[in-house]
């Protein structure tokens, strides 16, 4: 609003929150980003209503360590990001583990 006042445009803000943990399920990221939020959906999703030009969105970076993770989202977490209007894309996969058949 101050930049708004002031007859400037910001073309970019986010606003994000970050989870970073060992896990072999997706969903265990995307419920802790969701737990954050969720006791403010209200507030939130009405905010998101009256500013069209705003997106919501859960992005989720794997990095591998050892074993592949399971891709997967519960039924809960679509319903959450559903009902927010939320976007969810797998940004990037870092695979750590070593090549091993290179020793071969």
């Amino acid at each position: 609003p101050t930049s708004q006042a002031l007859g400037k445009k910001n073309p970019v803000t986010m606003w994000e929150i970050n989870h970073k943990g060992l896990s072999y399920s997706m969903d265990e990221g995307v419920q802790k980003v969701l737990g954050h939020i969720w006791e403010k959906r209200a507030p939130i999703l009405a905010y998101v209503r009256d500013h069209s030009d705003i997106k919501v969105g859960i992005r989720s970076a794997i990095w591998i360590h050892e074993d592949r993770p399971v891709y997967d989202l519960s039924a809960d977490s679509l319903k959450k990001m559903a009902y927010l209007g939320c976007k969810f894309c797998i940004d990037d996969v870092y695979d750590l583990r070593g090549d091993d058949d290179d020793d071969e």
